[in-house]
């Protein structure tokens, strides 16, 4: 089952970004919008978007989203492309261009979802026990409120969360406005299930590192941006990715995790910047 592109707009060499698990493409509508003065910027909506929403069953591991994303690709007949991608959406992006690396010209790394070996085998050791569900992010996702009456309902429940302390107003109504979808029942409930979310968590990909070095081995252009302040790319993770990365270039910025919604008009220009200097805008 192939789905249309989010078309961000433009025209020229196209961009594909991968979002943040839980995160529908139109919030990064203030980050990417202004990419569309030099290229076609698209965003495939991934499984959990999907309508009908196929079943959690019908994945296994986050490559498999990275081969949604290639067929969708190759689909559209989209070449040349430059891959960016947020949180495990980085990740799938690593995956689609390790895949068909004569499919991309460059790639983007906004604070990927790459963890520690350390914490990589312990989740493989909670796999292997059948035990993946009591990993604390996966109950976290299962426990997240889903339906709301209104959306200012939902605007006024998230606007105190922690996880959306940096972000402006504006940024958290463009959130609220795609995030949520009709209930056949009633009021509003989330697009991106948490059944959906915790699956991203639950079958957190734990070879990331191995893929990095396969990366630096394809020559591709890199660029890796870290929020100082993430609880999901540690400083000592970075330091070890640019160890394998030794040809990326790395930026850090003084945000969070979520840092490409909460600080685009400081992540938009290092982007635009980096993509001028590889002269590919």
């Amino acid at each position: 089952m192939l789905h249309g592109p989010y078309e961000f707009g433009g025209e020229g060499s196209p961009v594909h970004f991968a979002v943040a698990n839980g995160f529908p493409p139109a919030t990064y509508t203030s980050l990417l919008q202004p990419l569309t003065a030099s290229h076609r910027v698209v965003s495939f909506p991934p499984r959990p978007l999907w309508q009908p929403v196929p079943p959690v069953t019908s994945i296994t591991t986050w490559a498999d989203m990275a081969h949604d994303y290639l067929n969708a690709l190759e689909a559209h007949a989209l070449t040349d492309v430059i891959g960016i991608g947020h949180s495990y959406g980085a990740v799938a992006t690593i995956l689609m261009a390790l895949e068909r690396p004569q499919r991309f010209r460059a790639v983007v790394l906004l604070d990927p979802a790459i963890f520690p070996r350390s914490a990589l085998r312990m989740v493989q050791l909670m796999n292997a026990l059948g035990r993946d569900s009591r990993l604390p992010l996966v109950q976290k996702a299962r426990m997240r409120r889903a339906q709301f009456d209104t959306a200012q309902d939902a605007f006024a429940y998230w606007r105190p969360k922690p996880l959306f302390t940096r972000w402006t107003d504006e940024q958290l109504w463009r959130y609220v406005n795609v995030a949520l979808i009709p209930n056949p029942d009633g009021g509003l409930m989330l697009a991106w299930s948490p059944e959906w979310e915790a699956w991203a968590f639950r079958t957190l990909y734990t070879h990331s590192w191995r893929k990095l070095s396969a990366l630096h081995r394809t020559g591709l252009p890199t660029l890796l941006i870290r929020g100082i302040h993430s609880n999901t790319f540690f400083a000592r993770t970075a330091r070890g990715v640019r160890r394998v990365l030794p040809h990326a270039h790395y930026v850090e910025v003084d945000g969070d995790h979520l840092f490409p919604l909460s600080m685009p008009e400081t992540t938009h220009p290092i982007i635009a910047d980096w993509l001028r200097s590889q002269g590919l805008s």
